[in-house]
């Protein structure tokens, strides 16, 4: 693994990647976003571990600039302390990093992987909201072929901070679906109560000119680290093999009922649960 440092993101900050490489030449390279406020963390080793047997993939990870931690003494939830690291920050922002990041790969590709810029495949793997970021990023980089996406939806009412608040509106984000024309795979779970199902088929028909395909997860929730509300790395373990058929551009629709129950339809979401999500501290939730 080879870690490197970018000079200079939003706010003149430091960009970070971690370099992840397959032992025999493979000119597939997978770049891992996470949402809003996320970063490279142990949560992913699983991720591109799996990636990264049998020579399936190299592997990108990246942490957006932030502001530095000031706020570990104030009387705020995890949560609120990662959302003020944010503070100013909109969605071009995080795209302008993200341009020097894949910038970087492409410039740097025979140094890093050995694989010359005409033959490298990029992969994207995003979750949640940053979707956005991925197809721009499509029409800027004619080497994006492949989208993953995990836990998401067309539209979305959460304004926590400026970087949510910038989150286009429906008409802007339907003619950025409209324009993808390469692969995408799109993973939605049924007790997801961030982004409702109605909201994620319609992301999935506004995608009119994509090679596209969904898989339907049945009782798991937003993570997909919980089937039934109950812990389990199961959902996930799948996530990394769909990756592995995006890859070899396998794209087949299909669902899975987690609990084996043929009842599919009325999944009720415990009220407990609702409110708990909306109480002020939501670290529970993006564990």
């Amino acid at each position: 693994m080879q870690k490197i440092k970018l000079e200079w993101g939003f706010w003149n900050k430091e960009l970070f990647l971690e370099i992840w490489k397959t032992e025999k030449i493979n000119n597939n390279v997978v770049i891992n976003i996470h949402w809003a406020f996320g970063e490279i963390n142990e949560k992913y080793k699983k991720f591109w571990n799996n990636l990264l047997e049998n020579n399936n993939s190299n592997i990108v990870l990246y942490s957006s600039t932030r502001l530095d931690n000031i706020f570990e003494n104030l009387e705020l939830s995890e949560f609120e302390k990662k959302q003020k690291l944010f503070e100013g920050k909109i969605l071009q922002d995080e795209i302008e990093d993200w341009k020097i990041v894949v910038n970087y790969i492409l410039e740097n590709s025979e140094k890093l992987f050995w694989i010359k810029i005409e033959d490298l495949i990029l992969t994207i793997n995003w979750n949640s909201l940053w979707w956005i970021i991925a197809l721009e990023l499509a029409n800027i980089f004619s080497e994006i072929k492949n989208i993953n996406i995990v836990w998401t939806g067309a539209n979305l009412d959460i304004k926590w901070t400026s970087l949510l608040n910038s989150y286009p509106d429906l008409i802007s984000l339907a003619q950025l679906l409209e324009k993808f024309k390469w692969n995408i795979l799109l993973n939605y779970a049924t007790q997801d109560i961030v982004f409702t199902e109605k909201s994620f088929y319609l992301f999935y028909d506004l995608l009119k000119n994509a090679n596209k395909s969904k898989i339907k997860f049945i009782w798991v929730d937003h993570s997909f680290k919980k089937i039934n509300w109950e812990k389990s790395e199961i959902p996930y373990n799948y996530i990394y093999k769909n990756i592995v058929e995006l890859l070899n551009w396998n794209l087949i629709s299909w669902e899975k009922d987690f609990l084996n129950i043929n009842k599919k339809e009325n999944i009720k979401i415990d009220d407990k649960l609702l409110k708990k999500y909306f109480k002020e501290d939501k670290d529970w939730f993006w564990e």
